[in-house]
């Protein structure tokens, strides 16, 4: 099995505000800043990071309002407080040099960053850019961007699930006609869920980055950019009538068409060929660590825990029920109370044990919950697992295969619903469902093994 990038966070000190930033990191080599595409998250970069980590230390962030990354304060019109996060990024891990590849949103945020940081970057890969006309820019805005504020009915899925599916079929995908075709028939039912995922998780500002990329598709941005530049040329882009028109450019020497055939395969081995145009001659390089953060993680031995501090008791254990997530806790018990919140095990962002029993798990807890408190020098005794429950009374998780139809975020949503309702407890706001929603959907391998295992349990 390839090896999984270390996560991590970052605490970034803005002009607008402090941030806590999520990004991933993995390899050795010369460094490569790997900017994702909107909705998604730097998740959606762990294939690339393992294909090429031999070669280069790959670093994912999520972009800030993305994935597990804070939102950016204060108001978005433009890509600026974008780069500048990065930049704070790339100052807080103390990288000297390194190249960026940058894919959709990712791209237009490598241009930008490599024009204000020019003395650092090497170099620049770019991926499903686009050059678009003002009236084209403005046409696709209209309508591009449905309304994700969560609703108490769950419509909210719907139209979100509905983005997710028609874009696999049409760019922009709320124009649905056959020029904007891009594929022949709907995509499959994991690559929806990947993006309603990523839609559901950024919440009703993922609009923010995604609208201020899509203003900054244009040649003459490239064209301001001084460090050496490949565009890659990938026959199945979405974006591929927008990048064609790259190729009909007079371009300086410092720009490089990147071609390549169909298929993942030929992208892959395009982009690392760039390697040694894009890197010069940078040396590897190994990042700094550290520095305060709300989040962070500790290794076990199955791999990496988070955790989340709040308040100033930090030496109250907060443990979630099984099928939660730090978020979960944190929409139902609010912000403002504190102690030390850790995702279980196979829960939000936390690794997952070998699950032969249910002993394995309680063990895998017990571990956590004991790094933790050495992580955060706290008295042994004051982290026990009360809480964890894990016993023949698991209620059984609903199937929440991926499908075309979104059928199994309706199935998550009402499972969470009816829950509530027979504990005649108070209705979460539908925000809160949602978290909760996300938090079932990481967890549900772990929480039907547990289940399985629990009905031949002692």
């Amino acid at each position: 099995m390839s090896e999984l990038p270390r996560k991590a966070y970052l605490r970034l000190s803005l002009a607008s505000g402090d941030i806590d930033l999520h990004y991933r990191l993995l390899g050795r080599g010369p460094a490569l800043l790997m900017l994702h595409p909107s909705p998604l998250s730097s998740a959606f970069m762990v294939p690339m990071m393992q294909r090429f980590s031999g070669k280069a230390l790959t670093i994912a962030p999520d972009t800030p309002g993305y994935g597990r990354s804070a939102p950016m304060p204060g108001s978005v019109t433009d890509l600026t407080p974008y780069v500048d996060a990065m930049r704070r990024f790339i100052d807080a891990l103390g990288l000297a040099q390194y190249a960026i590849y940058g894919s959709a949103t990712g791209a237009q945020i490598a241009i930008e960053l490599a024009k204000r940081d020019a003395g650092r970057v090497t170099g620049v890969i770019l991926d499903n850019a686009a050059d678009f006309t003002d009236a084209e820019c403005e046409g696709i805005l209209e309508g591009y961007f449905p309304d994700a504020t969560a609703c108490e009915d769950g419509s909210h899925l719907a139209r979100i699930w509905q983005v997710a599916h028609d874009s696999t079929v049409f760019f922009p995908w709320h124009q649905r006609c056959e020029q904007n075709r891009i594929a022949p028939q709907p995509g499959t039912a994991e690559v929806m869920h990947m993006t309603a995922m990523g839609y559901l998780q950024a919440g009703p500002a993922y609009a923010e980055a995604y609208r201020a990329a899509f203003r900054n598709e244009r040649a003459v941005r490239v064209r301001e950019v001084s460090v050496p530049v490949s565009i890659i040329r990938w026959p199945s882009s979405i974006l591929k009538r927008y990048t064609d028109r790259f190729d009909g450019y007079q371009w300086g020497g410092h720009v490089h068409m990147a071609h390549c055939d169909a298929g993942m395969e030929a992208r892959l081995q395009c982009i690392e060929a760039q390697f040694p145009r894009v890197f010069g001659s940078a040396a590897p390089i190994t990042p700094a660590t550290g520095g305060q953060a709300k989040f962070g993680y500790v290794s076990t031995s199955f791999g990496q825990v988070r955790y989340c501090t709040r308040g100033e008791h930090t030496d109250k254990p907060r443990i979630h029920a099984l099928g939660e997530s730090i978020e979960s806790i944190e929409g139902i018990e609010g912000m403002n109370a504190d102690g030390v919140l850790i995702d279980l095990p196979g829960h939000g962002e936390s690794d997952c044990p070998p699950l032969d029993g249910i002993k394995q798990y309680r063990d895998a807890c017990a571990e956590s919950i004991q790094r933790v408190a050495e992580a955060l020098a706290l008295p042994t005794e004051a982290m026990s697992d009360q809480g964890v429950s894990i016993d023949r009374n698991i209620r059984a998780p609903p199937c929440l295969r991926p499908e075309a139809s979104g059928a199994h975020l309706w199935r998550g949503w009402q499972y969470l619903r009816s829950h509530c309702l027979q504990r005649d407890a108070v209705m979460p706001s539908a925000a809160t469902l949602t978290q909760k929603l996300l938090a079932l959907v990481a967890s549900q391998g772990t929480h039907r093994r547990l289940h399985e295992l629990s009905k031949s349990a002692p």
